[in-house]
């Protein structure tokens, strides 16, 4: 009798932590995440014009709700922000350590807290100033932005510019 027992409980915990029970429960993962570009040329940017900005859609394919936890951008130069549909935004973040993230107005401190829905398409707007290195920073410049979701994995994309009087 006792045997039968603690082979039922045996089964029982097997049951509970089976991957099929722990995947049920998990989020989508970064890779769940598609983009319409994940590297790009923005050519010649010149300083007269100021911030360039550049809209990618980010589609979660996956069947589970996808967390995006932070964006952090390579260089101070660079800023990002995901736009829902509804026109819901999230933080918009730079490089870390960068007080205000680099441009004015943009937060490096705090986290993002948005949810990608199955199915669902934001915008994720990345603004590149190419005045941010002041009147000598002209020339080749190469940058990411990096998206971090929930499961501790990231997707990284990247572009480069000349930056032009």
């Amino acid at each position: 009798m006792a045997a039968a027992a603690i082979a039922v409980g045996a089964g029982l915990v097997f049951l509970l932590k089976s991957p099929s029970a722990e995947n049920a429960s998990a989020s989508a993962s970064a890779s769940d995440l598609k983009f319409s570009e994940t590297n790009w040329d923005l050519g010649d940017v010149s300083m007269k014009n100021g911030v360039n900005r550049k809209e990618v859609d980010v589609t979660n394919a996956g069947d589970r709700t996808a967390p995006v936890i932070d964006l952090e951008t390579s260089c101070m130069c660079t800023s990002a922000t995901i736009v829902h549909a509804d026109g819901r935004k999230s933080p918009t973040k730079g490089m870390p350590g960068h007080g205000d993230g680099g441009m004015a107005g943009h937060s490096a401190g705090s986290d993002v807290s948005e949810e990608i829905a199955p199915g669902e398409t934001v915008k994720l707007l990345i603004d590149f100033d190419p005045n941010a290195h002041g009147p000598g920073g002209t020339g080749p410049a190469k940058r990411t932005v990096t998206v971090k979701t929930g499961d501790g994995k990231s997707a990284t994309l990247k572009f480069s510019a000349v930056v032009v009087r």
